[in-house]
């Protein structure tokens, strides 16, 4: 995944694009129908934002995911 693709991700939180892409960094296999109502449930607060972050560490991506997310 490029750094592209994670930069469009996380300026779209609400899209299940976005939880796919957090699911893939993170190396869950996730159902993105269930992540997307734990999303809402919790009010929209990113709740992959650690799994993001590690991600981009270990794809060593030349980004600060940090604020990205923030």
């Amino acid at each position: 995944m490029g750094v592209y693709d994670i930069r469009f991700a996380i300026a779209d939180l609400n899209s299940n694009k976005t939880l796919e892409a957090q699911a893939t960094l993170s190396g869950i296999t996730a159902d993105v129908d269930t992540c997307n109502e734990t999303f809402k449930e919790v009010g929209g607060t990113n709740i992959f934002a650690k799994e993001i972050k590690e991600g981009a560490l270990y794809a060593e991506l030349p980004v600060d995911v940090s604020s990205l997310i923030n």
